[in-house]
């Protein structure tokens, strides 16, 4: 399985499909097989095809983790949230302890304004993977969204203490400051978001506006 895994990252699909082809004449189990075609499927942008290999996984082995996770995956970016949450939930009941499924639920839950609900799984995210830099720059998210600046700050300033060089928790904490009228605060955060690499225009932007602001 590694020879399919590392064809799809180089994008060689059709080199992928006939290895997989040979695998089938093997005791590889079909499910696996059919999980790999739709991740390259999916890389290909053939959606509706990546689906029906999911599909195929699940009804050979009802009980794959990782195909119900792609599939959740996919629908979300597939922008069906409503789908996407009822799939990682497959994946949580089949993995209780899968972070990364609490931390995409709690992504599609805010896609559709869920916020508290989404909070409690960036929290159940955090408890499995205290180290996802991710988890913890969501949770401040969250809390951004329902007012709550101050617990968010904490949140974006772990996310940063895991990632010191990811742009998004210095932005998050740069809005939570100035939500908080913490202009000067504010100022000082994006600019050292500008030792990110490949900063976007709109942050030196932000601490012009800043600064006529004070």
């Amino acid at each position: 399985m590694g020879k399919i895994a590392s064809l799809i990252m180089l994008s060689q699909y059709q080199q992928a499909i006939q290895v997989q082809n040979n695998c089938l004449k093997t005791n590889i189990k079909k499910s696996v097989l059919m999980c790999f075609q739709g991740t390259f499927l999916a890389q290909q942008f053939q959606f509706n095809e990546a689906m029906i290999c999911y599909n195929d996984a699940i009804q050979s082995d009802p009980n794959y983790v990782d195909a119900y996770y792609n599939k959740a995956n996919l629908c979300f970016r597939l922008l069906q949230y409503e789908d996407a949450i009822n799939y990682f939930d497959k994946v949580i009941e089949l993995d209780p302890y899968d972070a990364d499924a609490y931390n995409n639920k709690g992504q599609a839950l805010e896609q559709l304004n869920k916020y508290e609900q989404a909070f409690i799984c960036f929290e159940k995210a955090i408890q499995y993977d205290p180290n996802d830099a991710l988890a913890h720059y969501n949770k401040g998210c969250s809390l951004f969204k329902t007012q709550n600046y101050l617990d968010a700050i904490i949140c974006y300033n772990k996310a940063l203490q895991l990632n010191p060089t990811w742009l998004l928790p210095y932005v998050g904490k740069g809005d939570s400051l100035q939500a908080l009228n913490q202009i000067k605060e504010a100022i000082i955060t994006l600019k050292l978001a500008i030792r990110c690499n490949r900063v976007p225009l709109y942050i030196n932007q932000n601490i012009k506006q800043l600064k006529n602001s004070c």
